[in-house]
């Protein structure tokens, strides 16, 4: 007796891979360090497709989903979207990093050293890259690769295929989550910022105290040498900090915030 190759077994079949693989493709064109624009596209396909591999054993859908039905266009677009979102989540994390580096930067009078991020093809002062630099090391160090994986091979029992997750609800969480960019912003930036400020009031007052003294020639000096000193004393600190984001991001998306 033949068995019989139907198109709905074909659709069963491509399907437990293709649609892993849009959710995986589109956490990886926004997922930090592993989109950046210094890996090649090819070797991120390449990825993406082993990954959709490793997980499409494990993938069971409630039935066939033809791709050019509005069936299968409303599965691509959730797909996508909650990749999309789980990669956001994690973006908010490295822009906290960055905007933490640029109030840095303005504070010790560097605001205006700015080059090219390879990473992202956008201008931004030499603080803000080392900052993210930095970070980039600790999210490799941390495993956070791995994490992420993880995280994304779990979000198929979480968020499983024929779901329906899209939603108002998810927009907004999405959106609130966004706001914790300038929170920890602050978080990372406020001891050096207080510290520099305290240091350009005291140059205030020895500017009025001793007028004839010019405050401007070495005022520079004070707050860029006084600066990176603060950086450099604070640096294990923001390991800590680093890895309360990264912890506060995956429990945001494991617990089901995103489907919400």
């Amino acid at each position: 007796m033949q068995t019989q190759f139907t198109y709905d077994a074909f659709l069963s079949w491509w399907g437990a891979f293709f649609w892993p693989f849009i959710r995986v493709g589109a956490l990886m064109a926004v997922m930090p360090v592993l989109s950046a624009r210094t890996i090649s596209t090819r070797f991120k396909l390449i990825i993406a497709i082993i990954i959709s591999a490793a997980i499409a054993p494990s993938i069971k859908l409630d039935h066939p989903i033809d791709p050019f039905t509005n069936e299968g266009l409303y599965m691509t677009i959730e797909q996508a979207g909650i990749g999309l979102a789980m990669g956001l989540a994690f973006v908010v994390v490295f822009q906290a990093i960055t905007l933490a580096g640029q109030m840095i930067a303005n504070g010790m009078g560097l605001g205006f050293a700015s080059m090219v991020d390879p990473s992202t093809g956008a201008s931004s002062p030499v603080i803000s890259q080392f900052y993210t630099i930095v970070a980039t090391l600790f999210f490799v160090v941390l495993d956070g690769h791995l994490l992420v994986i993880q995280m994304l091979s779990d979000s198929f029992v979480q968020l499983p295929l024929n779901g329906h997750f899209l939603s108002t609800a998810t927009v907004k969480e999405i959106a609130f989550w966004g706001s914790h960019i300038f929170a920890w912003a602050m978080v990372v930036a406020l001891p050096t910022i207080t510290a520099l400020l305290l240091a350009n009031m005291a140059l205030g007052l020895i500017g009025r105290a001793a007028p004839t003294l010019n405050v401007f020639s070495i005022g520079f000096v004070i707050t860029i040498i006084g600066g990176f000193l603060l950086m450099l004393w604070l640096l294990p600190l923001l390991l800590e900090q680093f890895q309360y984001f990264m912890k506060t991001t995956l429990s945001f998306v494991s617990q089901y915030q995103l489907s919400r």
